[in-house]
């Protein structure tokens, strides 16, 4: 049974991040919903529509992020009503808690929201990528890359192949 407080701000930057790999249009249903993993030494979201997938991590000893986990657990939530949710919220300390299987209670000022949630075990499982040797770039050098790439691909979506970077 999941129970965490959180930076409703820093979370929610957290959740638009990782819901960039969702799809509004997925062939697979259980895809529009993001996965979150509790655990000690933090949470973990993550997002996919099937060919991307985004993983987020936010440890319990960030500050900005003012994590306090009292339990452990994992529920799957349907990600555009969760964020629009989170972001009508104050901004203030969240507090999630599941109050029953699949089940989770947000609380946030005189807020109290109840929203029901689905089995992890439906999630498809990520591809692991073994990194052996990784390749790692500062953040600046990679969008660099990307901006001096961007040009060269194609906008027209006839061949979805040269739209890519």
């Amino acid at each position: 049974m999941i129970n965490f407080s959180i930076n409703k701000a820093f979370f929610l930057q957290a959740l638009n991040t990782t819901k960039r790999a969702i799809s509004s249009k997925n062939a697979i249903p259980i895809l529009s919903s993001i996965k979150i993993d509790v655990h000690a030494t933090g949470i973990t979201l993550t997002g996919s529509n099937g060919q991307i997938s985004i993983e987020n991590s936010i440890a319990s000893n960030d500050e900005n992020a003012g994590l306090l986990i009292s339990e452990t657990g994992s529920i799957l939530l349907e990600a555009n009503f969760f964020i629009n949710i989170i972001s009508s919220l104050p901004d203030i300390s969240l507090d999630f808690k599941e109050i029953e299987h699949s089940q989770v209670l947000l609380t946030s000022g005189k807020s109290e929201i109840t929203l029901k949630g689905k089995d992890v075990e439906q999630y498809p499982r990520l591809q692991e990528v073994a990194t052996s040797n990784p390749l790692v770039f500062e953040t600046k050098v990679l969008k660099t890359l990307i901006a001096e790439t961007a040009f060269a691909a194609s906008t027209q979506e006839s061949r979805p192949i040269l739209t890519g970077i």
